[in-house]
Formats: structure tokens, C-alpha cells, sequence
């Protein structure tokens, strides 16, 4: 039975991604030059950046850990179904994406078709660069759950600060959505251990410790930010934000709606852009232009209409798996 309260983390998380896009679209799409609103979206585009791409990987991790330890024999089977469930969909979503931006006039962001159709492959394309990312970090995950090296806490925190450091690199391979990985891996690990380790995470101490951390790690950000002008470190950033998503996690419960939501989070993911362009474009022709409507309609267009298209193609095999990943009974991610 899913966990309720880790449903309604998804959804709000999949509700401010499609709010972000919403909002930046419209304002990109009627020139939107206004100081205060591009103050506005570039803080909702570090609020995603920062903290719910973050929070969708803490809860990847969270959610991979409810399976038992993985045998290395079963590489190739988990490889196949996150190709299957993650890759294909991904690469269906950024060609009909990439296709729409080069033959529909009144998009925002236009391609040229001869050009850069292949960069897609390689390069992750606009908001899907997270399902390259993910899908990496659930195979180095998976080898590393195969060496045992998440069957202790003490290896699992070591673990934890490998990746801690190791994301702190420059990767040598920008590609494929690697670099992406490699920052938000640990990240991953500590949803692994809030499920693995979930007693120790429940103790008191533990819950007071990691409140100490953010404040610290606040107040090292605080007073580099005011007396020496120091822009925030990715190293504070990890500090202040690995924590936080840990006690979010710890602390949830559950929302009807937001959950709701959360059940179709990658459906939504996938494809929400496509509903949010057609319906700001059907506006904008019908002379519409008024901000409350345009973000009215794109919200729920955003999140309603991935939702059906996900219950009208999800029990047809072929559809289901490539455009969601699915077998004609919805899985678990």
C-alpha cells in the first residue's frame, strides 16, 4: 500500500513544477519585462532548482529503499525495467517536445528540426534532464546496494559522505545527464537511509541534530551573505538543504488532494508542458492575455490533462510503455 504522506510530498512537488513552468511560460510569452515578476521567477526557479528536484530525489531514494537488498544477479532485470519505465518515455517525451518546438509557430522556444534533433539523445532535453539524472543514480545505487554496502548504517553514512564530496566535483562527463547525478546523488542516499535506518531517524536526537545542522548551516550562509558578500556554496547548500529534506520526509503526512496528485507525479512530469503550451497559445489567439486566467488555466490544464491522457493510454501495453513506462497495471516507481 503506498505511503500516503510520501504521495502528498509528491504532489506538492509536481504542483510547484508545473506552477514554475506555468508562470515562467507567460511571462515569456508576453514579454514580461516587469522587475518585480522576474524577481518572482527567477526565485520559483531556484526554489525548484534547490530544493523540490532535490526533494523528488530524497523521495526516489525513500522509495527504492522499500525493496529488500538487491542480489547482483538481478542487474540486469532492474537495468531493463528502468530503461523501460524511465529512458524510453523520456526519450518519447523530448522527441514529441523537440518536434512541437520546431513546427509550431507560437511556441516560446523554437528549433531548427536539421540542426539539433540528434543533441536531444545525448544532451537532456529542457525539464526531462532529471530522468537522465535518475536514472543514473538508481544504477549506481543499485551497485552499490548489490556490494552491501547499505546492510549497515555506518556504511551507509559513509556512503552518504562519499557522495557528499564526490558531488562537489566538476564531472568529466556532461553528457547524458551525468553531471546531473552526480549532484543530486546524495540526496538519494539519505532517502535511502530514512528508510533503511527509519528507527534511528525517528529518535529524538537524531530529529534534534539534524535542526542544529540547518541552523548552522543558515547561519554560515547568513553571515558569509551579509558581512563578507559571499555568495551561497554548493557545499552550504547540501549542508542546509540534505537536512531539511530529511526532516520533511520524517515529519509528513498526508494531504487527500496533494496525494492524489502525487499517484500520477511522473505522468504529470512527463507531459504537463505540452498541455500548459496549447492552452497559453489558445489564450493568447482568443486575445487573452490576463495573468490570473492564463495561470489559472495552465495549472489545471497542466496537471488534469496528463492525468486523463495517463488513465486513457495506461491499460494498453504498447501505449503504456512507450509513453509512461507502464505494464497495463501501473507500478510502483
Amino acid at each position: 500500500m503506498k505511503d500516503k504522506g510520501i504521495e502528498t510530498l509528491r504532489g506538492f512537488a509536481i504542483f510547484f513544477v508545473v506552477f514554475d513552468h506555468v508562470f515562467g511560460g507567460i511571462l515569456h510569452a508576453t514579454n514580461n519585462n516587469d522587475a518585480l515578476a522576474n524577481q518572482l521567477i527567477f526565485t520559483s526557479q531556484t526554489f525548484l532548482k534547490y530544493l523540490i528536484m532535490p526533494l523528488f530525489t530524497v523521495i526516489a531514494g525513500y522509495l527504492y529503499a522499500l525493496s529488500p537488498l538487491r542480489p547482483a544477479k538481478d542487474f540486469l532485470p532492474f537495468l531493463v525495467k528502468k530503461i523501460n519505465r524511465i529512458l524510453i518515455p523520456c526519450y518519447v517525451a523530448s522527441t514529441l517536445l523537440f518536434l512541437g518546438r520546431c513546427f509550431v509557430s507560437s511556441t516560446n522556444y523554437r528549433e531548427e528540426l536539421t540542426l539539433n534533433i540528434l543533441t536531444i539523445y545525448y544532451i537532456p532535453y529542457a525539464h526531462l534532464w532529471y530522468l537522465f539524472a535518475i536514472f543514473w543514480i538508481f544504477i549506481f545505487s543499485f551497485l552499490l546496494d548489490a556490494l552491501g554496502l547499505f546492510r549497515s548504517f555506518y556504511s551507509w553514512f559513509a556512503i552518504l559522505l562519499i557522495s557528499i564530496v564526490f558531488s562537489l566535483k566538476t564531472s568529466l562527463i556532461p553528457h547524458f545527464g551525468l553531471a546531473s547525478s552526480q549532484s543530486l546523488f546524495p540526496f538519494f542516499i539519505v532517502g535511502c537511509g530514512l528508510n533503511f535506518y527509519k528507527e534511528r531517524f525517528a529518535k529524538f536526537t537524531t530529529k534534534l541534530f539534524l535542526a542544529g545542522v540547518i541552523i548552522f548551516s543558515a547561519l554560515v550562509i547568513m553571515i558569509d551573505s551579509y558581512f563578507f558578500n559571499i555568495s551561497m556554496s554548493k557545499l552550504n547548500w547540501l549542508m542546509l538543504a540534505l537536512p531539511c529534506l530529511s526532516l520533511i520526509v520524517i515529519f509528513r503526512f498526508a494531504i487527500t488532494p496533494l496525494s492524489f496528485f502525487g499517484n500520477y507525479s511522473y505522468s504529470i512530469y512527463l507531459y504537463h508542458v505540452f498541455a500548459i503550451a496549447a492552452f497559453r497559445i489558445l489564450l493568447l489567439k482568443l486575445g487573452i492575455s490576463s495573468f490570473p486566467i492564463h495561470l489559472f488555466v495552465g495549472m489545471i490544464m497542466g496537471i488534469l490533462l496528463p492525468i486523463l491522457f495517463e488513465k486513457t493510454i495506461k491499460n494498453y501495453r504498447i501505449t503504456g510503455t512507450i509513453f509512461l513506462g507502464q505494464k497495463p497495471t501501473p507500478s510502483y516507481t
